[in-house]
């Protein structure tokens, strides 16, 4: 996964890294467990009764031979103090002989835990994970460490298919109950805590920072450099990427639409149709659920109790309904409607199009996305729209196309005044929706709108080309391995047989990089082609499976 490494920017314009695995440093004294009093055994006794909701269970610590070594108790007692907050330790005698009894705080939840408000209201940490995404990773820390969901905050979710690193708040958590999670997982990682009082919210971020390997690169010198030139000077179509989408069998833009037209019983059954890419128990749910329509009876047949499945038909069992962003259809909207625009007017301001107002962009809002539903927009004046402008005649001299932005549909948007506003119009009609059906009365499918830019620049961009021989080998290093000093693994070889392009580069909120690279590598990157590529390589690793057997 190192052939695709995303660092959060954070809104002081830091790239966020991993660089340490170190406790915050405080007044508190740190205890070292030089004698291996927590022995790995006992370890994963306390996080099992750590993550164990039952204020019933409780760990008996034998303390053999050093029973009468206070000073040993003790510190016993400190350790389990520091790296398990939610746990109390006793000092117990029964039979005239002295152990510790270990049990839940006595309130039971993460709120009896003492906290020191002159810190700070919550623990920022930074999240480093490979081939997991964001929600996921939260629901793992939650496992290991007894805690909700709720209780982290975060700016934007990270894919999976990747190494990512961003940075996570939690809610009166000591960062010793997160940290020792870095002993129990391989795929995520969590460090460079601090003491902060304000949680991390959707969008408190100013983007993402990708260094990217594009391995097998067949093009000439000249025309890499042409090509990465005219993608950092000319910039890249916003396109929604395909991550807004999905690749499973069914499209989610078509189960937004149902959505939005409120054919809820049409809804489930596109979301829960038997998908051969699924783990096999998700599959044998779907298909019990397809054939009997029991929800009770495919909840019990899930491993995990994480995923649209698994809420979906807790929901159907409790409310028989559910609900998901219904937005994507929008995204595809915008995306049609993106290219038509570049079609019909190319790269060039037109009288009619929507622009970033020049009181805005003073202000130091030159964003990839004003969203509607949050104020941002007032901040400048009274007006509705006050972020975005109108061209006339008299102001193309002073806009170029990266000032340009075109509206997500919704409510509470304007749109452009030329033909792009029916293109809208028709695009949406042509599948039965109104903006009467964006403004619902489920507020979970209501949508307002947004403004989104056109075209955006990479920022910080840099390349260059590395010949290599062994395709397993990475080439360029992590965050853990820079911070180990370990002996970073680099495949680079000169004179070899294969080319790779080797690309840093910055963009903004929203904008994905799959869009940015589709201008370099000119490949299909649509829903049909890139499931059309799943699913050959599905068939080839069931061919393969065959042969081995």
């Amino acid at each position: 996964y190192s052939d695709f490494i995303v660092h959060e920017i954070d809104q002081d314009g830091q790239i966020i890294k991993l660089e340490n695995l170190d406790l915050p440093t405080t007044n508190d004294e740190i205890i070292e467990d030089t004698d291996n009093l927590l022995s790995e055994d006992l370890r994963n006794q306390l996080q099992e009764l750590s993550s164990s909701n039952s204020s019933k269970k409780f760990i008996s610590i034998d303390l053999k031979d050093k029973e009468d070594d206070k000073d040993c108790r003790t510190k016993l007692h400190k350790l389990i103090r520091q790296h398990y907050p939610d746990l109390e330790s006793t000092t117990m005698i029964e039979d005239n002989k002295k152990f510790i009894k270990v049990i839940k705080n006595r309130k039971g939840n993460r709120n009896s835990i003492r906290w020191r408000n002159d810190l700070g209201t919550y623990c920022k940490f930074r999240l480093y994970k490979e081939n997991v995404d964001t929600m996921n990773a939260i629901h793992l820390i939650c496992k290991l460490a007894g805690l909700r969901p709720s209780v982290f905050g975060y700016a934007g979710t990270k894919d999976r298919r990747a190494i990512t690193t961003q940075q996570i708040t939690a809610f009166k958590v000591p960062p010793a109950k997160l940290h020792h999670i870095n002993a129990l997982s391989k795929s995520v990682r969590l460090g460079n805590f601090e003491y902060c009082k304000n949680r991390l919210t959707l969008g408190d971020l100013a983007g993402n920072h990708f260094t990217i390997t594009l391995r097998n690169v067949k093009g000439s010198e000249e025309q890499i450099q042409e090509t990465m030139k005219s993608l950092k000077e000319t910039g890249f179509i916003n396109y929604y990427g395909l991550q807004r989408f999905g690749t499973s069998h069914i499209p989610t833009y078509q189960i937004g639409k149902e959505l939005l037209l409120g054919n809820w019983q049409k809804s489930i059954e596109l979301i829960l149709q038997p998908s051969r890419t699924d783990a096999a128990r998700t599959v044998e749910a779907r298909q019990h659920w397809w054939k009997h329509r029991d929800p009770s009876a495919a909840l019990t047949l899930l491993h995990s109790r994480r995923g649209i499945e698994y809420y979906l038909f807790k929901g159907l069992v409790t409310h028989g309904s559910t609900s998901l962003l219904t937005a994507i259809m929008m995204s595809l909207v915008w995306n049609l409607v993106a290219s038509r625009r570049i079609k019909e007017f190319g790269l060039k301001p037109v009288v009619g199009d929507l622009a970033i107002s020049k009181t805005t962009r003073r202000q130091g809002y030159d964003v990839a996305v004003f969203n509607t539903s949050v104020s941002i927009l007032d901040q400048f004046c009274n007006m509705r729209h006050a972020g975005v402008h109108i061209l006339k005649k008299e102001d193309l001299p002073h806009y170029s196309i990266h000032d340009i932005v075109m509206p997500l549909p919704g409510y509470n948007v304007i749109y452009p005044q030329h033909e792009a506003n029916d293109w809208y119009h028709q695009q949406m009609r042509a599948d039965g929706i109104t903006i009467k059906n964006l403004e619902n009365r489920h507020k979970d499918f209501s949508l307002c709108g947004m403004y989104r830019k056109l075209i955006v620049k990479p920022g910080d961009m840099t390349w260059s080309a590395v010949r290599y021989d062994d395709p397993t080998l990475p080439l360029c290093s992590t965050d853990l391995d820079q911070f180990r000093q370990n002996k970073i693994v680099n495949g680079a070889v000169t004179g070899g047989n294969s080319m790779a392009l080797l690309l840093n580069f910055s963009l903004p909120p929203s904008s994905y990089a799959t869009m940015a690279l589709r201008e370099v590598i000119k490949c299909d990157t649509s829903w049909h082609q890139q499931s059309k590529l799943s699913a050959n390589f599905i068939n080839a690793q069931e061919e393969t499976t065959k042969q081995s057997l």
